[in-house]
């Protein structure tokens, strides 16, 4: 039944195809190399090549009137989307043919011409079959049309090496090699995908222009779950599909002529629409080329990116993506300049200044006739001076910089497109008094007059003392709206420390006290003999926002167990912040201490392990935004003098609403202590902090790592630490086995072995695989407390409730997170 089905389904296909052509089509499975040898194969012949299941056509791919190109296309597909075509510059005709001739495909045109030809397969007087797989690959004894020319689409189980090339397509549906188009490739240097644009100068010579790059790839491969790639050097940058996992879906990763890679997803039956589920530049208007010269690239109210011209400039006649200049700037005599906020230009040639003065920025422009414009950046005074066409212009309120335009004085009264915040707002909203007329009546006495006009002149009054004060508080909002636009950050916040401040202080970054996943922390002393510790933010693709998110939250967020933030730099490239400095290290130099001396006592153990309950439940229930940790271990969990624990490095995650999950693309956290939703399809919410956290406790209950502990009873299989502490407490009922050797006294105290039979308790419910049965860090504060009553915890399991086989590679990042050394970080 289910083979009569999908043969039912090919033959549907193509019907459909051969009726959207209004003509018969005949199919088959492979062709002989004495077809090809002789008449050869013309797109008149009115047949395609179909793969096994039919998934699949090859043949003459007709993209406009008579006009054709040899390409696989997807068969069960109402547009009939491309899945490879040959790399030919130009198309050909109807009476075109393809042969196989010296062992190589070609196409030869109308006029007998060489159109495509192959790399040579083989000898071709031994018998050949051109024959179409399954998978899209075209294949012809040893040539494949994966390994000759991957054009536009990755597919799944298609090979992306260094020595292969995306292109782009141009709007004729050629590939543009010759004008300006985008490439993908796999950079050998470096291992990492690239996006670059290729256009041509104003000279006539070629330039490249690289704007985007993956993380580092050992192999490059399309599996059909929506993962690009199986083996990774950066886990962190992993580039999988929204829907990864799910199956019976069709997916391709596809190099569109805009310059977005792009990774599409639909059903294989029923047939359905196309869907985005990974793109690799989100903000579309900064891909070059996106618009043509002097034009400025906005996202519309579709999402989608539109092309317009600033004051002083038209649309130009020849392509609706550039902007034609009224006059020659070369030629006028009257100048001024208009200011365009959150815009962004490049030229091919600029001159790089520096200035404090705005007017000397002008007057360099102005005695300048080829000069464009000029950027002027806020924070440091500098200009950049463009001169010819501007390109790649787009705006964006992540723009940090001024550009101000060179036009004619007449064209000062047009409408400026581009004026926004970081200009001074003038609207004062006048106060309209209105009173009352006074009663009617038939004799005015001078009381009623005198009362009316006191109560008129008191209204007076009080409307003008309400409007100066209004006043007073506008002119207080246009400070604080200048503070925003030039330091990109609300008042009220963090002491801002200049860069120089803090090289000073840590006498040029030469103590250095640790190197966390975000960058280096140093040690350093204030004027006014604090010391502190700062962290420089560095080698983060995304380092800004993170560094805003810990600014605008973690500056509002104080907690007796919480590591303060007192200030921040933001000067130019550099970013850092400054904490507070804990003069005692992290938990994990006391706890995994191997001298006999310096063994942290149990009571110290259950105090910090009580404080990082606490901090932690503030984190998640009681700030003004939800904050998750992502990596909580003992590494960023600092002890005081007094060994008060305070946590650190909290707020580095992404922020969400409450009440919301965390759907992310990425692995966040350190191997040994994530939770296993990390690498299945669920939802991230705030239970990976609690799976973290028992791992925690545990440690501190044994004093060892949670990888580093072995029983002579499990070492010939495969062994899980919370099953074996699980057997031991609850089982066996021997929880002294489970304490750290070196607490002797501890073993032999009745009173604190409760406590510790109390803390693996909550250990166990903390670990459990399904995110639902593990208690809210607020109530496992409680259960370590002691004002709750503790159930006994089911045994936990490392895939207890995942639907992945032992052979699937979620089984195998589990795994591997938990067996692996704790130290190692994503």
């Amino acid at each position: 039944m289910a083979a009569a089905w999908v043969l039912q389904v090919i033959c549907m296909a193509l019907i459909w195809v051969g009726e959207s052509e209004g003509a018969e089509y005949g199919t088959v499975a492979r062709l002989s190399s004495a077809l090809l040898n002789s008449s050869g194969w013309k797109p008149n012949d009115n047949m395609y090549l179909v793969s096994s299941n039919g998934t699949f056509c090859a043949g003459f791919y007709n993209l406009t009137a008579n006009r054709y190109a040899f390409a696989v296309w997807y068969a069960n597909d109402s547009h009939r989307t491309l899945a490879w075509m040959a790399n030919s510059t130009s198309l050909v005709g109807g009476n075109s043919s393809l042969y196989l001739r010296d062992g190589a495909l070609s196409i030869s045109d109308e006029n007998g011409e060489i159109a495509w030809r192959s790399k040579n397969t083989s000898d071709s007087k031994y018998a050949m079959e051109l024959s179409l797989q399954e998978s899209g690959n075209l294949v012809l004894n040893q040539w494949q049309s994966f390994k000759e020319f991957p054009t536009f689409n990755l597919l799944p189980k298609q090979e992306f090496t260094t020595a292969d090339v995306l292109l782009s397509r141009s709007r004729k549906g050629t590939y543009a090699t010759d004008g300006k188009y985008y490439s993908l490739s796999l950079e050998p240097q470096n291992s990492k995908l690239s996006l670059s644009y290729y256009y041509r100068r104003a000279d006539g010579g070629r330039a490249r222009k690289k704007y985007w790059q993956s993380g580092r790839f050992l192999a490059v491969t399309l599996d059909e779950s929506g993962f690009l790639n199986t083996s990774e050097i950066d886990l962190g940058s992993l580039i999988m599909a929204t829907d990864r996992g799910e199956e019976d879906r069709l997916r391709r990763l596809t190099l569109e002529g805009n310059g977005n890679l792009i990774m599409y997803s639909r059903k294989r039956y029923p047939s359905s629409s196309w869907d985005v589920v990974w793109e690799a530049v989100t903000r579309h208007c900064q891909i070059p080329g996106a618009c043509g010269d002097n034009a400025v690239c906005k996202i519309n109210l579709d999402w989608e990116p539109t092309c317009e011209c600033p004051r002083g400039f038209d649309q130009s006649p020849v392509d609706n993506r550039s902007c034609k200049p009224h006059n020659d700037i070369e030629k006028l005599s009257n100048i001024t300049f208009i200011q365009l906020d959150f815009v962004s230009f490049e030229a091919l040639k600029f001159i790089r200044r520096s200035s404090k003065i705005l007017e000397e920025c002008m007057d360099f422009c102005r005695n300048n006739s080829s000069c464009a414009g000029f950027i002027y950046q806020v924070d440091n005074g500098n200009c950049v001076h463009l001169f010819g066409n501007l390109v790649n212009g787009y705006w964006s309120p992540q723009v940090g910089t001024l550009f101000y335009l060179k036009i004619s004085a007449s064209e000062q009264e047009t409408p400026n497109l581009f004026h926004g915040l970081f200009s001074v707002l003038e609207n004062v909203c006048p106060i309209l008094l209105k009173l009352p007329l006074p009663p009617t009546q038939p004799d005015h006495k001078t009381r009623n007059l005198i009362i009316i006009c006191f109560f008129f002149g008191a209204e007076l009054l009080c409307g003008a003392y309400a409007f100066r004060a209004f006043l007073s508080k506008y002119s207080k909002l246009r400070d604080m709206t200048r503070i925003f636009a030039l330091d990109l950050l609300p008042s009220g916040g963090p002491k801002k420390f200049s860069y120089a401040e803090l090289k000073t202080a840590t006498n040029d970054f030469s103590d250095i006290l640790g190197k966390g996943g975000f960058g280096p922390v140093y040690k350093g002393l204030l004027p006014d003999q604090r010391q502190i510790a700062v962290k420089k933010l560095e080698g983060l693709r995304q380092g800004e926002q993170q560094f805003w998110a810990e600014v605008s939250i973690i500056g509002r967020i104080h907690h007796l167990n919480l590591v303060r933030m007192w200030g921040f730099c933001a000067e130019g490239e550099h970013r850092l912040l400054v904490y507070e400095y804990i003069s005692n290290g992290s938990l994990e130099k006391h706890l995994f201490n191997v001298e006999e001396t310096l063994v942290m006592e149990w009571g110290i153990r259950y105090r910090i392990a009580l404080g990082v309950a606490r901090a932690i439940a503030y984190l998640h229930e009681e700030c003004l935004e939800w904050v998750l940790h992502c990596d909580i271990k003992p590494e960023n969990i600092l002890v005081d003098e007094d060994f008060c624990p305070k946590v650190s490095d909290f707020g580095l995650a992404k922020l969400v609403e409450k009440d919301r999950s965390l759907n992310v693309s990425r692995i966040r956290g350190t191997r040994g202590y994530l939770a296993p939703e990390w690498f299945q399809s669920n939802s991230i919410t705030a239970k990976v902090d609690v799976y973290s956290f028992g791992m925690v406790l545990f440690e501190m209950v044994m004093g060892k790592r949670n990888v580093h502990v072995f029983h002579s009873t499990e070492q010939d299989r495969e062994f899980y630490f919370p099953e074996w502490a699980f057997e031991i407490v609850m089982i066996k009922k021997k929880t002294e086995e489970i304490v750290d050797e070196r607490l002797n006294e501890t073993r032999e105290n009745q009173s604190e072995m409760e406590a510790v039979k109390r803390m693996v308790k909550t250990a166990l419910w903390c670990i459990q695989s399904r995110a639902e049965e593990r208690p809210s860090m607020g109530k496992v504060a409680k259960m370590l407390e002691g004002t709750i009553e503790i159930e006994d915890p089911p045994k936990p399991s490392l895939l207890q409730d995942t639907v992945a086989g032992p052979q699937s590679p979620i089984y195998s990042g589990i795994r591997s997170s938990i067996m692996s050394s704790g130290l190692s970080r994503f």
